[in-house]
């Protein structure tokens, strides 16, 4: 009102009443959660049973009655709103579960479906989707909008794409919306960058870092460093080299380049075409730190591991699923790098002394493989990266800070001889551990 955005708000005083400014407005009266309101009821939502379809309708219909019917009595423009309040739907979920308990398919959940949509974890096609939520359109007068999600890129079957939307025209969908995430994978689900380093992005002028040393990332939020000192020994990898086959060899005008989070290309080689690998074992010359190593990975002293400390945010981020994908080897049998990992999460420090080890739960462990190096190949040319996967705890969601760390979990390591896999122990300034790629993921 003291905005002046309401019309005659701008000639009120402070002690005037607002009935002949209000009435230029609407007054609408929202809800979230109709799904496990009818769960809590029938013990089923609409999407699964019709008895709860027509229950919801009944319901809804009530609501927009009573808003008609204040309009009436009050001479007021009182309507309906479906309501759209990610933020709400989860504070209120916590609330409720505070207060009543984990119940199944009400607050088990991180949050309450949205106005009266059915929910997203459940499996529908989307024309009975659209005949199931489009009756609330008419009822919802404040506002409405029905949710379609494709697993695929429209423009690549245009038919379907007009038929789901002939389809929401004939049920009376008011407000329709079509989704069709292009990072989601329909398998598994995972969509969302929470954190992702693709090649080694250093900090500007203005950036501050939590860790020493350390690199952003070059899409999300983030930041990853090495406990012992810089991250270094920056080597190119066959980690983007394109398609098996490609002709490009090195010229750089073919377009290569690694897509950045801004819409742009990353494209260190131009300008240094001569320096370009050109016998077709990859793209990308010593100058270009598309991965990172360090040689130093066992703390005498302490008798235990190094580590790669990665720290981001998942601050407002609400989902069921999150994962860490990323990639490394070590290089040749004989330098004694590590060989056996584990991965670790935090959310209350990225200390990761032994002081704090309480403060740090496991992930999963992992071993690494070591690559054969030798004098006339570069470790860039070799294809030894392994790429792995782990699921996350959704612990980690909503927080300022997250920290995840990856470390030896003992000193063994391969030695020289041909028949070694673990005989020896680690050297450090000899066996380096090279990660091409690090990521957090989540399902939207």
């Amino acid at each position: 009102m003291g905005q002046g955005n309401w019309f005659g708000s701008e000639k009120l005083g402070p002690n005037d009443t607002l009935g002949d400014v209000i009435k230029h407005g609407t007054l609408s009266i929202g809800f979230i959660g109709l799904a496990e309101t009818l769960v809590a009821m029938t013990g089923k939502h609409h999407g699964e049973d019709e008895e709860a379809r027509d229950l919801g309708l009944e319901i809804i219909g009530h609501m927009r009655e009573k808003c008609d019917q204040y309009s009436k009595k009050y001479k007021r423009n009182f309507s309906l709103l479906a309501t759209p309040a990610e933020g709400i739907a989860g504070r209120f979920t916590k609330i409720d579960r505070k207060e009543f308990g984990k119940i199944k398919g009400v607050t088990d959940r991180e949050f309450y479906t949205n106005s009266f949509h059915v929910p997203v974890y459940f499996p529908i096609s989307a024309f009975e989707k659209i005949e199931i939520e489009a009756p609330y359109h008419d009822l919802c007068n404040a506002g409405h909008i029905t949710y379609i999600e494709l697993d695929g890129d429209p423009s690549q079957n245009i038919a379907a794409f007009e038929a789901v939307i002939r389809k929401m025209h004939d049920e009376g969908i008011g407000y329709g919306s079509v989704n069709h995430p292009v990072d989601r994978d329909p398998v598994c689900g995972f969509s969302g960058i929470i954190t992702e380093f693709r090649y080694s992005k250093f900090p500007g002028e203005f950036d501050t870092t939590k860790l020493p040393n350390a690199i952003l990332a070059t899409k999300g939020n983030g930041e990853l460093c090495h406990t012992h000192g810089s991250v270094s020994n920056y080597s190119p990898t066959y980690f983007y080299i394109g398609e098996c086959g490609s002709k490009k060899k090195g010229k750089y005008a073919e377009g290569a380049g690694i897509e950045m989070e801004d819409g742009g290309i990353y494209e260190p080689w131009i300008g240094t075409e001569s320096a370009q690998n050109t016998d077709g074992k990859g793209w990308f010359k010593d100058n270009l730190k598309i991965s990172w190593s360090n040689k130093y990975w066992w703390d005498s002293s302490e008798d235990r591991g190094y580590c790669w400390l990665v720290n981001f945010s998942t601050a407002g981020i609400v989902s069921d699923r999150v994962s860490m994908q990323f990639a490394m080897y070590n290089n040749s049998q004989s330098a004694r790098s590590p060989r056996y990992w584990k991965a670790q999460y935090s959310i209350t420090t990225t200390d990761c002394s032994p002081e704090s080890d309480s403060q740090w739960y496991d992930i999963g462990e992992f071993t690494v493989p070591d690559v054969a190096i030798w004098a006339s190949q570069n470790d860039w040319q070799t294809l030894g990266t392994r790429v792995y996967d782990f699921p996350l705890p959704t612990e980690i969601l909503g927080k300022e800070s997250v920290s995840i760390r990856l470390m030896p979990r003992n000193n063994k390591a391969a030695a020289k001889n041909v028949d070694s896999y673990d005989n020896s122990t680690i050297a450090n300034n000899s066996g380096y551990n090279t990660m091409d790629y690090f990521a957090v993921r989540y399902n939207k």
